[in-house]
Formats: structure tokens, C-alpha cells, sequence
């Protein structure tokens, strides 16, 4: 008989050999064009492992399944089809896939039989009596295979139509799922319930066998029991679970058992595989086309063999998760980033008890935080940020001690914290940023011995900041702004010795700024702009010499600038606009990499530093709405890296320097005497600027910048 194997390009991805179990190794599978030669070409059959010849006859050196002889003939040009027959004599010239010459690339072809002439007078009659016996050979052997595949397809149909009229209802239902395979009935006709559901990664003349359908009974009754609910295998589905069971009987190069302890694996990953359109991933090595599932691009294996990783992050995955996914029972790590993941997270994810890394940020799920992650015991990295989450924090968070980093950020959450979050004594980083969580801060964060960082800001949090949080020793990056905190700073803070970052503006805090705060000598930047402080400004604040950023502006804040201030010597941002500050600008002339300051607002008197022009890096000053007096320094013309410079609503006096031209420079009106021209106002010659201010109203000049 003739059998015709067909090249499947329904979605199944090319074996790739360049395809390694490093999981984070993403080359590009190989191209036709990358394994073709100019002279020959082979193709591999990825069922049937075996090499196709193109039409020159050249075969390449490859090990033949079983040390199997084929025979092809010539590719049909309108099928795209290569015919493979067992070896004998016909009418086209044959090619026996006998053993392979490695220094030729190719196979050997045996030399043409012996015509015995004592028998027959020429090579014509000896072929033509050939032919005849080939022909008697196959004609029997086919005969005899008619007549035991019509017996046993009788036989099981009389097995099935007893079963069926004895079916219990959930076995008729079963049985009916069965109508969109193909089986062979007595006639040896195929009979097909609904052709188009057949396997979508089988060829279209494929057909069931008796032995496969009872495969297709086993492994129905095995998902239906511990993992897939039947209705979502009906034969009217196109159902990621479909899908799997069909690949499983039809398609599965494995052909495991039934009984096999790792099935439900391998159907989890098949569903996994349908369910986010794997066909269309950026890199999909392996799947479901190796027999080995820890050869599957992303899948990591422990040395028994079981699946205990995921990992395809950034790997263009769109669809949703499913339950299934809770028959990999001994995953311990998650890793689906950065991809298109929809729907809801499972319930079921709550049975993946061996689970220690989950990482599904930056998606598009939505729903709730199930409750059964407080199942997840040995879990110690929660990252779900960057999602359309909703719902209140999750409840039972707090039975998983081991946990490391929760990370729920930009996600819609609401609701107050539980004080129950006091039991994360492990917790490292606690990121809630960009939601729109209510209520307190909970006391209970004192006994979080570990945490570093606390991420709360952007949401809708109120009342005050526990003392206790200074409990939390370890703690180097406190940020809650943006809320609507109250009360006065704790000055308990002061003993963290370790913080770096504090960012406590945008919020509603009242009292004067902590001289403890001057403790923390390893702090970077503190941010306290925009509340209602009041009070001076600590000299112990002098102290914080690794000090980048300094923002203390949008206060009640009073009093001179302390001289302590000019020991930062590493200060690149100086804000204090906006406050009720008297007396001269202190000496930063130490800070010379300063390359912001905002003192405007205030009431600062004295004249603007010459040291100024010694911050060669500054790029913005300003200092409009003053009480500063005295001449405006020539020497700002000497700082190439100024771009802005607002100096309107004060007292100065004398020239402004003709070649002072900046982007943004905003000078008095009365002094620029209609700037950007060539007139003179009394003693004040004009150079060029890009806007006055008069009467306190900003005037954008027509003729703009560089005109003199």
C-alpha cells in the first residue's frame, strides 16, 4: 500500500537542533533557506523521522529509524507531496535508501540484479515476470489485510454498541466527545461526526485507530477525574483543553501511557502551550513536538525529570491562564513577565504548594488576588505589578512567612492593609505604589525585621506614621508620597541608620522637621516637599554629607537657611522655594555639582552670590520673588551649562550684562527696558532675553532670543 506523509504547518513549531536547555537563550529557530544547499536539499518528516530526497535523487547522511529501506519517488509539484513505498520493482526507476557514503554525503545505490539467462533470453522478459510476482505479492497481502481489519472493526463494533446502550450518562456524554475522531467501521469506510473538529495538527487523510480510540477512552477518564471539567472537552469545543486531549492520542511523539505518572504534566503543558497561542511565541523550541518535555523551550526539569520551572518571560505569550496549569504539582518557579496574559489568575494556582517564585507583572490580568495564594507556603517572590488587578488586599498573605518581595504595584487595588501583614518577618521589599489603597499604616510593620524597602506611594492612605516603624532596622528606602498621611514626622525615624532614599511629599504633614533626622548620615535624598511643615530648618541637616537631593519647598517653613547646609558637598538638587526663608543665601559653593536650585518665593534679601559662577555644572537658578538687591553678576555670563535663569521680582539695580542670552531667562521689565532692542533706559542698558515680568505678570518679548 502507498502511504503519502504531508509537511504540517498547522501551527506545530520546527524542531530547532540549535535549541539548548539553557532557559534564557533565545536564538532564532532555524530557516529553510539556513539548511537548504545550492545543489541538494533534504527534508525530515518530524513524525516519521525519515529523509526525503529532492528531485535530483541525492539522499544526506542521516540514521534511519529502525535501519528501515525506503524507496521515494519524485516530488509532485501540485501536492507538495513525497511518495514513499517499501521496496520493489515498478515503473519508475527505483532508489533504495541502502547505507550512506560519508566522505560522498550521499547514498550508495546498489548495483542492478543479475539477469539469470538460462532462464529467461532478455532483461525485458526477466523484469516484466518481476513485475508480475510483485504485483501477485502485494495484491495477496493486501487481501488478507482487508479481511482481518474488517473482522476486528466488526468485532469492536459490537464491544462499543454494548458499552454504549449500557453507558451510565456521564459515559454517553463521554462518548460523545469521541464524534470528531474518525474510526474505521466494517466496510473499512471512514466515518467522521464533524470532520472539521478533527486534530489540527494531523493531515486531513489521518485516520483513528481502534487501538488509538481506546487511548482516547483512558486519557479522557484520567483528565476528566483530576483536572479538566468535561465540558470544555466537547466535541463543539475549540478549547485549549481540546485541543491537548486530541494531541495526546493523535499527535504526541511520546505516545505515553495512559497510566503514566507524568500525563496530567504533559497535558498541563499542552493546555498551557494552546491556551497562549504558542504558535505564535517569539521562541517556541520543542514544544509539543519532543518526546522529552525538559527539552521544551522555557520548561526547567530537576534531575528526576520534573517540570519545576517556566520560564518565558518577554516571549510574546496572549491568551489566558488555566486551571490546568495546577497539574504541574512540583513547579517551583514562574516566570511569564512582560508578555500579553489576560483573563483571570486561577484558582487553582493555590495548589502549586511547591511554588517559590511567581512572576506575572507587567500583563493584562485582571480579577482578584485569589485566596488560595495563602496556601503557598514555601512562596518568597510575589510579583503581579503592572496588571489591572482589582479587589482588597489579599487576605491569607499573611500565612506566607518565607515570602521575600510582594510586589502589586500600578495595579487597581483597594482597601486598608491587614494588620496580619506584620507576620511577613521575612519580607524584603513591600511595593504597593499606584493603587488605591485606604486606611492606616498598620503598627504591626514593626515586627517586619527584614523589609528595606516600603513602597506605599500614590494611593489613598491617611492618619499617621507609626513611631514603631523605626523597628523595622533594616529599612533603606521609604517612600510614601503622594497620600494623604497626617501628623507630624516621627522623629523615631532618625535611628535608621541605613536609609538612603525618604520620600515623604505630597501629603498632609504638620510640625517641624526632626533634628534626628540629621542621624541618618547615609541618606541621599530626602524629600519633603508639599505639606504644611512649619518651623526653622535643622543645622543638623549639614551632617547628611552623601546628600544628592535636598527638596524641602511648598512649606510653612521660617527662618535662615542654615550655613551648615554648604558641608553637602555632593548636592546636585536644592529646592526651598515656596516658604517664608529670611536672610542670604548660604555659601554652596562646596556643592559643585549642583545643578538646580529653586530659592524663589521667600524672602531672601542680600545679592545673588558671586560663587555661582563657580558651579559649572548649574543649570537652573532661580530666584524670582525676592527681596534680593545689588547688581546682577556679570560672571553669570561665564556659565556655559545655563540654560534657565529667573531672577524677576526683586530689587536689583544697574545693567542686565548684554551677553547674559540663555533659553529661559526672566528678568523685570523696568530692567530689560523692552528687551531684545537697542534702546536705553535710563541707566539700564538691555541685553537679550526671552520674557519681563511687569506688575507681576510674565510678558513674552516678540522678538526673542539673540536679537541685541
Amino acid at each position: 500500500s502507498n502511504h503519502t506523509l504531508r509537511k504540517n504547518t498547522q501551527g506545530i513549531p520546527e524542531r530547532s537542533s540549535s535549541m539548548t536547555d539553557s532557559l534564557h537563550l533565545h536564538q532564532p529557530l532555524p530557516t529553510n533557506e539556513e539548511s537548504d544547499s545550492e545543489d541538494s536539499e533534504s527534508i525530515v518528516d518530524e513524525e516519521y523521522d525519515i529523509i526525503q530526497t529532492n528531485t535530483t535523487g541525492y539522499v544526506t547522511p542521516q540514521t534511519y529509524k529502525n535501519n528501515n529501506q525506503f524507496l521515494l519517488t519524485e516530488l509532485d509539484d501540485e501536492s507538495g507531496n513525497y511518495d514513499i513505498f517499501p521496496p520493489h520493482y515498478g515503473d519508475e526507476t527505483p532508489v533504495f535508501l541502502d547505507k550512506v557514503d560519508s566522505s560522498r554525503g550521499m547514498a550508495d545505490f546498489p548495483p542492478p540484479p543479475r539477469v539469470p539467462t538460462d532462464v529467461f533470453d532478455n532483461d525485458n522478459e526477466y523484469h516484466d515476470y518481476v513485475r508480475q510476482r510483485r504485483r501477485r505479492q502485494s495484491s495477496m497481502i493486501t487481501l488478507v489485510l482487508i479481511a482481518l481489519t474488517g473482522c476486528a472493526g466488526i468485532g469492536y463494533g459490537i464491544f462499543y454498541a454494548k458499552n454504549w446502550f449500557t453507558a451510565s450518562p456521564e459515559r454517553a456524554n463521554h462518548d460523545a466527545v469521541v464524534g470528531d475522531i474518525a474510526v474505521f467501521n466494517d466496510d473499512n469506510e471512514m466515518k467522521n461526526i464533524d470532520r472539521d473538529k478533527v486534530n489540527e495538527f494531523i493531515d486531513e487523510d489521518d485516520l483513528i485507530t481502534n487501538e488509538e480510540l481506546s487511548r482516547y477512552d483512558q486519557i479522557y477518564e484520567k483528565i476528566t477525574q483530576s483536572a479538566s471539567d468535561p465540558i470544555l472537552l466537547q466535541e463543539n469545543s475549540d478549547t485549549p483543553q481540546r485541543k491537548a486531549l486530541r494531541w495526546l492520542v493523535l499527535y504526541d511523539p511520546s505516545h505515553i501511557s495512559p497510566t503514566h505518572p507524568s500525563l496530567l504534566t504533559r497535558y498541563a503543558l499542552t493546555v498551557f502551550f494552546f491556551a497562549l497561542k504558542g504558535q505564535d511565541w517569539n521562541t517556541n523550541g520543542n514544544w509539543i513536538m519532543s518526546e522529552n518535555v525538559c527539552n521544551w523551550y522555557g520548561v526547567l526539569c530537576d534531575g528526576m525529570g520534573r517540570v519545576v520551572g517556566l520560564r518565558l518571560s518577554r516571549n510574546r505569550l496572549n491568551g489566558s491562564l488555566e486551571r490546568e496549569i495546577a497539574g504541574l504539582v512540583y513547579l517551583e518557579d514562574i516566570y511569564l513577565n512582560s508578555n500579553a496574559v489576560g483573563g483571570t489568575i486561577p484558582i487553582s494556582f493555590g495548589e502549586l504548594t511547591n511554588l517559590e517564585t511567581l512572576e506575572l507583572q507587567n500583563n493584562a490580568l485582571v480579577g482578584t488576588i485569589p485566596v488560595s495564594f495563602g496556601k503557598l507556603t514555601k512562596l518568597e517572590n510575589l510579583i503581579l505589578d503592572t496588571n489591572q488587578l482589582e479587589g482588597s488586599f489579599p487576605s491569607g498573605i499573611g500565612n506566607l512567612g518565607l515570602l521575600k518581595q510582594l510586589h502589586l504595584h500600578e495595579n487597581r487595588l483597594s482597601g486598608s492593609l491587614q494588620n496580619s501583614i506584620g507576620r511577613l518577618v521575612n519580607l524584603e521589599r513591600l511595593w504597593l505604589s499606584k493603587n488605591q489603597f485606604t486606611g492606616s499604616l498598620p503598627k504591626e510593620i514593626k515586627n517586619m525585621d527584614k523589609l528595606r524597602c516600603l513602597y506605599l506611594d500614590e494611593n489613598k492612605f491617611t492618619g499617621t506614621i507609626p513611631p514603631e516603624i523605626a523597628q523595622a532596622s533594616h529599612l533603606d528606602d521609604i517612600r510614601i508620597d503622594s497620600n494623604s498621611f497626617s501628623g507630624s514626622l516621627p522623629s523615631e525615624i532618625g535611628s535608621l541608620s541605613n536609609l538612603n532614599l525618604l520620600y515623604f511629599d505630597a501629603n498632609q504633614f504638620t510640625g517641624s522637621i526632626p533634628s534626628s533626622f540629621g542621624k541618618l548620615t547615609n541618606l541621599r535624598e530626602l524629600a519633603l516637599q508639599r505639606n504644611e511643615l512649619d518651623g526653622t530648618i535643622p543645622p543638623e541637616l549639614g551632617m547628611l554629607t552623601d546628600l544628592i537631593a535636598f527638596s524641602i519647598s511648598e512649606n510653612k517653613l521660617v527662618g535662615v537657611i542654615p550655613r551648615a547646609l554648604g558641608n553637602l558637598s555632593n548636592l546636585n538638587h536644592f529646592r526651598l522655594f515656596d516658604n517664608n526663608l529670611q536672610g542670604p543665601i548660604p555659601d554652596l559653593s562646596n556643592s559643585k555639582m549642583l545643578d538646580d536650585i529653586q530659592l524663589n518665593n521667600n524672602d531672601l534679601i542680600g545679592p545673588i552670590p558671586y560663587w555661582i559662577a563657580e558651579l559649572t555644572n548649574i543649570k537652573v537658578l532661580i530666584l524670582s520673588n525676592n527681596k534680593l538687591s545689588g547688581r546682577i553678576p556679570t560672571q553669570l555670563t561665564k556659565i556655559p551649562s545655563l540654560t534657565t535663569l529667573k531672577i524677576d521680582q526683586n530689587d536689583f539695580n544697574g545693567d542686565v550684562p548684554g551677553n547674559l542670552c540663555v533659553e529661559d531667562l526672566l528678568v523685570d521689565c523696568e530692567l530689560a527696558c523692552g528687551c531684545c532692542s537697542t534702546e536705553s533706559c535710563g541707566d539700564v542698558t538691555c541685553g537679550c532675553c526671552s520674557s519681563c515680568v511687569s506688575d507681576g505678570t510674565e510678558i513674552q518679548l516678540a522678538m526673542g532670543r539673540g536679537s541685541n
